[in-house]
C-alpha cells in the first residue's frame, strides 16, 4: 500500500474521531436545559459524520481488496470503523433521550446532573485520547485507555447505586430515573468502544 494512501486513511480516521469527540461535547449542556434549535443542529452534525463513515467504508474496502501488502494494518481498520459506527449510534441515542427529556418536561436533580457531567467529561477525555492514539499508535497511551475502563465502570456503578437510593427516598422521579440510567449505560457503551479501538491498536503494534 502506498504511503500516501496510508496517511490519507489515518487523516480521515483522525478527523472522524475528532468529529465524534465534538459531537459528544456538544451534548453535555443539554443535561440542564434542552435547546431544540441546537439539538436539531446536533442531529445534522451526526448525519454529516455518518456520511463521512459511509464514504470511508466504500473507499476502505476497495483499498483492502487491491492491497498486496500491509494486510495486518488494513485488517485493523474495519474494526476501528465499526467502533466509530457504534459510538455514533450511541451518541444518536443520547440526542433521542434529550428529545424525550424536553417533550416530557423531565428534570434532573442537581446531584444527578453533577454525576452525569462527571461521566460525560471522562468519556470525552478518553475519546480525545483515543483520537490521539489514531495518529501516534503509542502503546503506553493505548494501555492507559484500556486500564481506565475499570475505573470508569466502577464510578458509573457507584453513581447508579446512589441514584437508586434517591429513587427510593423520592428525591428522584421515575421518569428521570429511567433517563438517567439510560444515559449512564450509553456512556459505558461509548467507553467500551473506545477501549476496543485501543486494544486493536495495542495488538497491532506488538
Amino acid at each position: 500500500m502506498a504511503e500516501n494512501i496510508k496517511e490519507s486513511l489515518e487523516k480521515v480516521y483522525y478527523e472522524i474521531s475528532i468529529d465524534l469527540v465534538q459531537l459528544l461535547e456538544k451534548t453535555i449542556p443539554f443535561l440542564e436545559k434542552v435547546d431544540i434549535k441546537r439539538l436539531e443542529e446536533l442531529k445534522k452534525g451526526s448525519d454529516s459524520v455518518r456520511k463521512k463513515m459511509e464514504d470511508l467504508t466504500e473507499n476502505l474496502f476497495t483499498i483492502i481488496r487491491r492491497a498486496d501488502k500491509d494486510k495486518k494494518y488494513l485488517n485493523v481498520l474495519p474494526n476501528i470503523l465499526n467502533a466509530f459506527q457504534r459510538i455514533l449510534y450511541l451518541i444518536d441515542g443520547i440526542i433521542n433521550r434529550y428529545e424525550i427529556k424536553e417533550k416530557e418536561g423531565i428534570l434532573f436533580s442537581d446531584k444527578a446532573i453533577t454525576e452525569l457531567k462527571s461521566l460525560f467529561s471522562q468519556s470525552h477525555k478518553i475519546m480525545k485520547d483515543s483520537a490521539d492514539l489514531i495518529l501516534t499508535k503509542n502503546r503506553v497511551l493505548a494501555d492507559h485507555i484500556i486500564n481506565e475502563k475499570k475505573i470508569f465502570f466502577n464510578l458509573a456503578e457507584e453513581f447508579a447505586s446512589e441514584h437508586a437510593q434517591r429513587l427510593i427516598t423520592g428525591i428522584c422521579m421515575p421518569k428521570a430515573s429511567s433517563l438517567y440510567i439510560n444515559l449512564v449505560d450509553t456512556l459505558k457503551g461509548i467507553f467500551a468502544q473506545e477501549v476496543k479501538i485501543a486494544k486493536e491498536i495495542y495488538d497491532f503494534t506488538k
